[in-house]
């Protein structure tokens, strides 16, 4: 946190984008960039563009086995994080 935002890594066992867009609302915390849950659309004098949710990595169970996917956080998402300190 820089006291204008803060990163959080969340670990849901189940539910959706919906879900944690709603609950961290709820608690006075909105995701940056989401205009439907009060999340702030300007930061650091800086326009969000969009949701800034990002799904790191993602386990699901398959017929075979469990699957893992993996994605690094997008260029605009780092930038941001980097600019915020």
């Amino acid at each position: 946190t820089n006291g204008n935002a803060t990163l959080l890594k969340l670990s849901p066992i189940t539910g959706r984008m919906h879900q944690l867009r709603a609950h961290l609302s709820h608690i006075g915390h909105p995701i940056l960039g989401d205009n439907k849950y009060g999340g702030t659309l300007v930061l650091g004098g800086k326009m969000v563009t969009r949701l800034c949710l990002h799904a790191a990595r993602l386990e699901i169970a398959h017929q075979n086995g469990e699957k893992c996917f993996e994605a690094t956080i997008p260029d605009d998402m780092q930038t941001m994080i980097e600019g915020l300190g």
